[in-house]
């Protein structure tokens, strides 16, 4: 069973171990929705939940650095302090930018922007959290032959450094974009998915249903909270049922082991006898 709540926590539940988490709400719930794919196509889920007609991919604010002979992602989402305010200036930058380009964009949040790239090549790209801190050379390399989005690369690194909004104070650490979510995404057909979650009701009315706390869990429940509020509840009820939970927040993620069946059993056990003495 998955949860993936959009908000952070100070800690793990007590006895649960630390898994990856991918940083952002949408980033952990296309990794969980389409686990088995590389790069998700997150850029069509988005496409989708905005009824954006065409053929979109993602483009994200990072932090990248080079050395003589090799580059790499040092940081993304909130490690780059990256206001709305500044995010949205800094877009409409690269929007101006890339519409001169014959593309089209649209802004999703501070550190997911879309784009249709119209006619221009594919894409071949990787997921941005799978990449973070490994060698970009042989990622570059094969993003397509045309070498348009290598070339789109470097300009975007160039537009930022030369971007008042990034140079003002020095407030956000934010030198390039990464293009990445190319594909068609389709819901795992195994998978129950609820949410709290307004939007995302709205926009898959067919596949993701609305939250109710009386909702059966089995192993292949996913659920999407908006926020907290039920957290709590939803974990009771698992451990209740001797689920094993995997917990995703912005900012760390971890599994909630279930309970061994014998020990369950036996803490039964004691509880029914401790009330036949009790009478």
């Amino acid at each position: 069973m998955d949860i993936i709540i959009n908000g952070v926590s100070d800690d793990c539940p007590s006895g649960a171990s630390l898994l990856p988490t991918q940083g952002n709400y949408w980033l952990n719930i296309l990794h969980v929705l389409d686990s088995h794919n590389e790069n998700p196509a997150l850029g069509d889920f988005l496409r989708r939940l905005h009824q954006l007609d065409g053929q979109w991919i993602v483009a994200s604010p990072i932090h990248w650095e080079a050395t003589h002979n090799d580059a790499m992602i040092v940081a993304m989402g909130q490690e780059l302090g990256l206001s709305d305010d500044k995010a949205r200036n800094l877009y409409l930058q690269v929007k101006q930018f890339l519409e001169e380009d014959g593309c089209s964009v649209y802004y999703h949040d501070a550190h997911l922007w879309l784009l249709n790239p119209s006619d221009k090549p594919k894409l071949q790209s990787q997921f941005l959290p799978r990449i973070l801190h490994h060698s970009l050379l042989p990622i570059l390399k094969n993003m397509g032959e045309s070498l348009y989005w290598q070339r789109l690369f470097t300009e975007m690194q160039m537009l930022f450094s030369a971007s008042s909004i990034i140079n003002q104070n020095n407030e956000a650490n934010v030198n390039g974009l990464w293009f990445y979510g190319e594909g068609e995404f389709h819901f795992p057909g195994k998978k129950r998915i609820f949410s709290n979650d307004v939007q995302l009701v709205s926009a898959f009315p067919q596949t993701i249903m609305s939250l109710d706390l009386q909702c059966k869990l089995d192993k292949n429940t996913v659920i999407c909270l908006q926020n907290q509020q039920a957290l709590d509840a939803l974990l009771d009820k698992a451990k209740k049922k001797g689920l094993a939970v995997r917990c995703y927040w912005n900012n760390m993620a971890c599994q909630i082991t279930k309970q061994n069946v014998l020990i369950r059993l036996w803490r039964s056990l004691i509880h029914a006898n401790k009330k036949k003495n009790d009478c």
